[in-house]
């Protein structure tokens, strides 16, 4: 998040900003500030890997690589 005017940033870097600031929000990201440039940092690495995994499934999902009914049961078990 560098700059004094975010509006006259590209979207994506805006964007970007926007997702690191809810992440830092749930606590998963720390942020460092040097001056106006501030280094985001995650939490550990296993918020690292889950947000990879999250990540990868909804590419899968969103090039029709998976069936979206195809949960894992573990998780929609129904007692």
């Amino acid at each position: 998040m560098t700059g004094a005017n975010p509006a006259s940033r590209p979207q994506a870097s805006r964007d970007e900003d926007l997702r690191a600031i809810h992440l830092r929000d749930q606590g998963f990201v720390t942020a460092s500030r040097q001056g106006r440039h501030v280094e985001n940092h995650l939490d550990d690495d296993h918020i690292g890997e889950l947000i990879e995994q999250a990540l990868s499934r909804a590419d899968h999902a969103r090039l029709g690589l998976v069936d979206r009914d195809d949960t894992n049961p573990g998780l929609n078990a129904n007692p």
